[in-house]
C-alpha cells in the first residue's frame, strides 16, 4: 500500500490549497499521488440533473461512470479511509484532507492561535501564516517542538513527505487509522 500523509486542520484554514499545492510539487518530481478526502458531514456525490444523480435518485445504492480515460464509482455505503486507499495500489502516496483524528502523520493547518485539532504525536509541521506571531510564540514555547512552516513552504513541505515516502518504501503496507 502506498505511504499515508493527511493535511488536517479546522474549516477554512487552507488544508485544500495546500493539499493541491503538495500534489503539484509531488507530480512534478515524478510521485504517482492519490488524494481521499475526509467529510465530517454528509455530502452529495453527485451533481443534480446527471444521469448518475438521477439513478442514484430513483434507488440505485450504486452507480459508476466511465469513458476512455477516467471513471467515477458512487456508493450508498460506509467506508474507511483504508478500504478507499486499496483503489489506489499504483500510488507512491495518498494524502488524506481532514480525518484530523486518524493516527498516520499529518500537516496541521491553523489560521489562529488555539485551533490545533490532531493529535500532538501525528503532527510532523504546522503550517501557518507568517504574520501570525501568536502561533509563532506559542510554538517557540511549546514542549513537542513540531516545526513552523508557511503556505509558501511547498517544497520544504514536499521534502517532509517525500523523506517518508522512502523511508517507508513507496509501496509497503500501512494501516490508517
Amino acid at each position: 500500500m502506498p505511504y499515508i500523509f493527511g493535511i488536517s486542520g479546522r474549516k477554512n484554514t487552507g488544508k485544500t490549497k495546500i493539499v493541491c499545492e503538495i500534489v503539484k510539487e509531488l507530480s512534478e518530481r515524478g510521485y504517482d499521488v492519490a488524494t481521499i478526502k475526509h467529510d465530517g458531514h454528509e455530502f452529495e456525490p453527485d451533481r443534480p440533473g446527471t444521469d448518475t444523480f438521477r439513478h442514484l435518485n430513483a434507488g440505485a445504492f450504486g452507480t459508476a461512470i466511465f469513458s476512455e480515460t477516467v471513471h467515477m464509482i458512487v456508493k450508498k455505503t460506509a467506508v474507511t479511509a483504508e478500504q478507499l486507499a486499496l483503489q489506489f495500489p499504483e500510488a507512491d502516496v495518498i494524502l488524506i484532507e481532514g480525518m484530523k483524528r486518524g493516527t498516520h502523520p499529518k500537516f496541521e493547518t491553523v489560521r489562529d492561535y488555539g485551533e490545533v485539532v490532531s493529535a500532538p504525536e501525528t503532527i510532523q509541521a504546522i503550517i501557518a501564516n507568517e504574520e501570525n506571531t501568536e502561533i509563532r510564540k506559542f510554538m517557540e514555547q511549546a514542549k513537542n517542538k513540531v516545526p513552523l512552516y508557511t503556505y509558501s513552504d511547498i517544497l520544504v513541505l514536499c521534502d517532509i513527505i517525500e523523506a517518508g515516502i522512502r523511508q517507508k518504501g513507496s509501496r509497503t503496507c500501512q494501516k490508517i487509522q
